[in-house]
């Protein structure tokens, strides 16, 4: 990414070999003697050769003489005609020296006044305005017509036309550390102004000042706060420049007397964002050699990661020695801890936006020096992992400051670009390693926390099975191991590949007798043989686990002894007085009557077990009692056992959930594993039970349990009585079926109905019939639930669209991981034959918008609309799509109504979920007073689930929501007042 040329110069400059008007002279020459090559005969130039050139990229595709020269032209007009605008805030001031204009540069101003200038002042002539044709046209008698004469033309052709994109993009720069930079610009003004010199020590770091790791305070934040990983060095100049506490101050003294290419300022550009604000936040000096080593590749330097947390731990061990809640509060004579709190506060909230800038192609350093998008996001992502730790330390130690609430939730939320940029890389980072796509985005969506995240690459390895290559044909919304595309075809697997013993099933006719009578048959394996008994005769185990792990068959075919006696062994280290235990595989008849008797009984099953055993092959492989609790909950969330649908009431109705690890059973619900803090990297010389010393609060209860959403769901209704837990709401039940599946879509219903209120008839769900099962047992399930949350509309779900009246229906409750949305409202609704029937905020777009035709026919899927809220000055933008597995109803011509639940109507910084609809203009219009009552509502469409993204625009400019291409949009519209409607939406 980095090209000599400018460092050769630089050095040359700075020792005096050369001065600055043969340094540009010489970069000149350069770019006339590339042209040459490109084009040896400029006789045969023609119009078409010019275009060529001129799409070439200037940061990728064109020598670094071209990008240098660019770079300085384009410094030395914005100082000559654009003034820093007036500073917005305060700023601590230092000293600094103004922009140098370099007005004796001879081949500059050429450059200026016979490339820049004629093409800034350019006339509105529609002809052919290259140079080139209009010198041999004999249009210029500036120059005569020599070859070089041509090629300067050429070389004025390139630069003019290029000269827009590069102005747009510094322009475009608001929070960057660059001097360019709106903020940098009102930064260097104010500096300018009040040269005064800070009033602070900044005194320089050194290994005497890191902290140890590992060490109890190291593991916490790491495992708390983020895990800093490697930061590529590009090799800007950090040492040998003075202390600034601005990111402004810290690249304009850098670029003084210096040559920069385009590389040369994203290099700056990674060092301000690193060294530079780390020093500017933590007030010290910070030399390169304490935190750049060598990277893996030859010739590669990083800043180190494990460096980095060592710095920021011992910065903070330090300051809490000082800070005034300790007993060393006079020990800050030079400056007051508020405004010293704030102004860190202010340089990590521009940080951020900073990094977040990368996500606009125009605006990104790294973009502008031709990095790849993957090398732009891995950037991103180590650099955030420097700043959400220093982040979180900075709130604890300013904890008292209103502006510090903000600091860290604003760099979690899953809204915003820098949330995106880290999960790209946090997935390509997972994946290099082996692991599944459909896990890796799993676990993302129940997480959704940076800190935890950032600890899963570096620490947690993947259960490999058989090839670290074995997840090649996964994608994010399947794994090849728990999709059994042909079930006729499956096998069970032996305990051991190289095994070739027989199969081992009871006896048929007892478990059908049984069943027959309404008793949930078990088993014992005696003496070689399977042995069948009433559930009520005594304790048992039920095991719990997926058939992608080899174990799945019936109770017709038996399994493999093997696995027969290793399951029955399990069972009787948990029930030692008769090793009895239920088994799906051995239990459950293949077909008929008393196949869907046993499914009957399933919750009993679960319910009435003494003990519920997970068998998993991946937790089993990974997980220990001796290693850290925290890293046996993320190799749990890692598994196949969460991500299937059946798994949850069988772990929901334990009485006592136990789970198999390497050593064996082990209680679940007592959190087997070592306790060091809430720290996930394993400490070598950390002692069993070592007391961790904790720089903040302590870890809140459930922190990391929240990624097995229902191992949380058990923590947090101990008071319930194991096995007996209160029916869920079909909201929770949603939230904790986030990305699981199950390989009969019709299964679903099924598997949950136990958890619901009682009056859920699961006979009535295995009679429902016709060419699409899954949806007509939904439908039937929503009826008999019939009181449902009323957002339930506007979650992102597949829909019933097959089913009349039901299209506002979701057709899963498995798949709310990709929208997190859920559960926003206490209020119900009620579910109908002729359709929901709720009570909404009801507003009406001024004139309807049109579905695109592309969509209705399902070429796209999506479009947006843009419109303002009726006399306020928000506008806003909705996404109207259709989820994956749904399509735009083909009848629906336009969105003409949104439906907002209770004041989230109100515009706001916030995404809101809301839903599309037709119809309510008609309905309006053939019944005026439709929707002031239940029993008269209004009759709507369901379109589609949508969030409403706040746009608002001021002068001109962008100031917070998102950005949409204008090639999206289907619409721009207003949208009315909202008022209180009632609705049968359908």
């Amino acid at each position: 990414m980095i090209d000599p040329i400018p460092r050769t110069l630089t050095a040359q400059l700075r020792s005096g070999e050369v001065d600055k008007m043969t340094i540009f002279k010489r970069l000149y020459l350069g770019c006339i003697i590339d042209l040459k090559r490109r084009f040896p005969n400029p006789d045969s130039l023609t119009c078409a050769d010019i275009a060529e050139l001129l799409t070439l990229d200037l940061g990728t595709q064109i020598p670094a003489h071209f990008c240098v020269l660019y770079n300085h032209v384009s410094d030395k007009i914005r100082y000559m005609f654009s003034a820093p605008s007036p500073p917005a805030s305060d700023h601590s001031a230092q000293p600094h020296s103004a922009p140098r204009n370099d007005v004796g540069d001879p081949a500059v101003n050429f450059i200026i006044i016979g490339c820049v200038f004629p093409y800034l002042f350019r006339s509105g002539d529609t002809s052919c305005r290259h140079a080139v044709c209009k010198l041999r046209a004999g249009s210029s008698n500036s120059v005569g017509s020599t070859d070089f004469s041509i090629y300067q033309a050429l070389f004025a052709d390139y630069f003019a036309f290029h000269w827009d994109l590069e102005t747009t993009r510094k322009d475009s720069a608001v929070s960057s550390p660059m001097p360019w930079s709106r903020m940098s610009r009102e930064e260097l003004l104010l500096m300018t102004a009040n040269p005064d010199p800070a009033t602070f020590e900044t005194p320089e770091m050194s290994e005497d000042d890191l902290a140890d790791d590992p060490s109890p305070h190291t593991n916490y934040v790491r495992a708390r706060f983020g895990y800093p990983t490697d930061i590529p060095w590009h090799g800007a100049f950090h040492d040998g420049h003075p202390f600034f506490s601005t990111l402004s101050g810290y690249t304009h003294i850098r670029r003084v007397d210096a040559i920069h290419g385009f590389g040369d300022d994203a290099a700056l550009w990674v060092s301000a964002l690193s060294f530079g604000l780390m020093e500017a936040v933590m007030r010290v000096r910070i030399p390169e050699s304490l935190l750049i080593v060598p990277g893996e590749r030859e010739g590669q330097f990083v800043l180190s990661g494990t460096r980095i947390l060592r710095l920021l731990v011992g910065w903070y061990e330090s300051m809490s020695a000082i800070c005034p809640n300790s007993s060393d509060a006079a020990a800050n004579p030079d400056y007051t801890w508020d405004e010293r709190g704030r102004s860190a506060i202010a340089l990590l909230t521009r940080a951020v936006s900073a990094l977040e800038e990368q996500w606009d192609g125009l605006a990104g350093m790294l973009n502008r020096a031709g990095f790849s998008r993957d090398e732009v996001t891995d950037t991103v992502y180590a650099l955030m992992l420097t700043i959400l730790p220093l982040s979180t330390i900075v709130r604890s130690l300013w904890q008292h400051l209103p502006e510090a609430n903000g600091l860290i939730g604003r760099h979690g939320d899953p809204t915003r670009p820098i949330f995106s940029m880290m999960m790209v890389s946090y997935q390509r980072r997972l994946r290099r390693a082996h692991w599944c796509p459909y896990t890796v985005r799993a676990v993302q969506f129940t997480a959704l926390s940076l800190p935890l995240l950032s600890n899963i690459p570096e620490s947690v390895l993947p259960c490999i099975r058989s090839s670290p290559d074995e997840h090649k044909d996964c994608n994010e919304f399947s794994c090849v191991f728990y999709t059994i595309a042909d079930t006729a075809a499956y096998l069970p697997r032996h305990v051991d590949p190289s095994c070739t013993c027989a199969y081992t099933k009871p006896p048929l006719e007892d478990v059908i007798r049984f069943l027959s009578e309404g008793i949930v048959p078990v088993v014992v394996y005696d003496k070689g043989q399977l042995h069948v008994r009433p559930s009520t005769a005594g304790p048992y185990v039920s095991l719990s686990h997926v058939w992608a792990d080899g174990m799945g068959s019936t109770t017709d075919d038996g399994l493999p002894t093997c696995v027969v006696e290793r399951v029955a062994g399990l069972a009787r280290g948990l029930i030692p007085e008769s090793g009895a235990f239920w088994l799906d595989s051995l239990c459950i008849p293949a077909v008929g009557a008393m196949r869907k008797r046993a499914i009957k009984l399933m919750a009993s099953t679960y319910r009435d077990a003494a003990k519920v055993l997970v068998v998993d092959q991946c937790i089993r492989a990974k997980c220990s009692a001796t290693i850290l609790w925290t890293r046996n909950l993320l190799y749990i969330a890692a598994s196949g056992w969460v991500r299937r649908v059946w798994t949850l009431q069988e772990g929901l109705l334990a009485r006592e959930l136990y789970f198999e690890f390497a050593e064996g059973p082990v209680n679940i619900d007592m959190k087997p594993g070592r306790r060091s803090g809430s720290t996930i990297r394993e400490s070598p010389d950390a002692a069993e039970g070592q007391a961790t010393a904790q720089p903040t609060s302590p870890p809140k209860p459930g922190e990391y349990e929240g990624i097995v959403p229902i191992l949380k769901y058990r923590d947090d209704h101990r008071d319930h009585a194991r096995g007996q837990p209160s029916s869920l709401t079909i909201g929770e039940i949603a939230k904790l079926l986030d990305n699981r599946t199950t390989t009969r879509a019709e299964d679903e219903t099924l598997a949950v109905s136990t958890l619901l209120p009682p009056r859920v008839d699961i006979d009535e769900l295995l009679s429902a019939s016709g060419p699409n099962i899954a949806a007509e047992r939904m439908k039937v399930l929503l009826l008999q639930i019939r009181e449902l949350p009323i957002d339930i509309p506007m979650w992102l779900l597949p829909r019933l669209e097959s089913i009349p009246c039901f299209s506002w229906a979701p057709r899963t409750l498995a798949s709310m991981g990709s929208s997190g949305i859920g559960g926003l409202s206490e209020r119900t609704g009620t579910c109908t034959d002729r359709g929901f029937l709720a009570e909404y905020l009801v507003a009406a777009f001024k004139d309807p918008v049109p579905i695109p035709e592309a969509c209705r026919n399902g070429t796209e899927r999506a479009f947006n609309i843009i419109f303002e809220h009726g006399t306020s000055t928000w506008t806003s933008v909705v996404g109207v799509s259709d989820v994956p597995g749904s399509r735009f109803p083909q009848s629906l011509e336009a969105v003409d109504g949104m439906l907002f639940l209770d004041n989230a109507a109100v515009p706001s910084d916030n995404i809101t979920p809301c839903a599309a609809v037709s119809g309510l203009l008609r309905a309006r219009a053939e019944c005026p007073g439709a929707g002031d009552t239940q029993e008269a509502p209004l009759r709507l469409d369901f379109v589609s689930s949508v969030l409403m993204r706040p746009l608002r625009v001021t002068s001109g400019d962008v100031a917070s929501g998102s950005s949409v291409n204008s090639d999206e949009i289907g619409g721009r519209d207003t949208l009315g007042e909202p008022s209180r409607r009632w609705v049968l939406l359908q």
